[in-house]
């Protein structure tokens, strides 16, 4: 959601008016605001700039400064990123490591649909500063995965012959069936 839709939704909350209540208080105050504008408003699907007399008609139903309204509609939630000051204790590789992940969610979000371009793609800020947690350093490359697999096929111990199907393993072999049947 956008800031502007923060700050109407709260406004509806605290002037207990649900949506067809803005659109009815709109046309007596002569400012009629539209169903699926109030809808669009409310939900964040409204356009990144506001048209004046949209903002001045819900400044005019609930009560408040245009200028309120039009200082939320500022905020796009594209502004610039900025970390916690807690991001001034990571080392250089921890600091090359979050770069990389903002790096790859950018790009997800991209890719899925989020947005053709950086500019409509959800902002980090939108969820707010949260400080992550300073973990030991740790300078070796994660693993591939092949090497992923390998470790995952050295956990699961032997796949061929007598030796580790005691542990409750079965071959999907069905060559194997009989040899393994009533060992343990």
């Amino acid at each position: 959601m956008s800031r502007l839709s923060d700050v109407l939704n709260e406004l509806s909350r605290t002037k207990r008016m649900n949506q067809p209540q803005i659109v009815q208080r709109s046309s007596e105050l002569g400012v009629p605001l539209s169903k699926g504008n109030v809808s669009r408003y409310l939900s964040g699907k409204h356009p990144e700039k506001p048209q004046q007399a949209t903002l001045a008609a819900f400044a005019k139903v609930f009560g408040v400064p245009v200028d309120q309204l039009e200082e939320a509609a500022r905020h796009t939630g594209r502004e610039p990123f900025e970390p916690h000051r807690s991001a001034d204790l990571l080392t250089a590789p921890q600091r090359a490591a979050v770069n990389e992940i903002i790096r790859l969610l950018a790009e997800g979000n991209v890719k899925a649909g989020d947005g053709s371009d950086s500019r409509s793609a959800t902002s980090m800020n939108q969820s707010g500063p949260r400080p992550a947690p300073v973990l030991e350093e740790d300078h070796t490359a994660p693993p591939t995965p092949d090497e992923e697999i390998l470790r995952y096929a050295a956990d699961r111990g032997p796949s061929e012959g007598k030796s580790g199907w005691g542990r409750g393993e079965e071959s999907q072999d069905p060559n194997d069936w009989d040899k393994t049947e009533g060992e343990g």
